[in-house]
């Protein structure tokens, strides 16, 4: 086995699980017009859109253009979210 394809299994704790619930939650209510609820999600995701932004370069635009794409994103992944997948 490669070092690449060997992945270490990091142990599931119950605080991720319970993100991830709280996640799963305000999804379902922002998709049903929950606006606090999308803006709780807005606000806790922009760190991370943030920090994928940075990695990238628009020719004609700055990293606020960046972020606001990778906003869009998160609006879109929001909306069309497939909770049985």
């Amino acid at each position: 086995m490669s070092a690449q394809s060997a992945r270490v299994a990091r142990p599931y704790s119950p605080q991720k699980a319970q993100r991830e619930l709280e996640d799963l939650q305000l999804v379902l209510k922002a998709r049903n017009g929950d606006s606090v609820a999308m803006d709780a999600l807005i606000r806790r995701y922009t760190g991370f859109v943030r920090l994928k932004a940075s990695s990238y370069f628009l020719v004609v635009g700055d990293n606020d253009d960046l972020l606001q794409y990778g906003l869009v994103g998160l609006y879109n992944a929001v909306r069309d979210v497939r909770t049985d997948k």
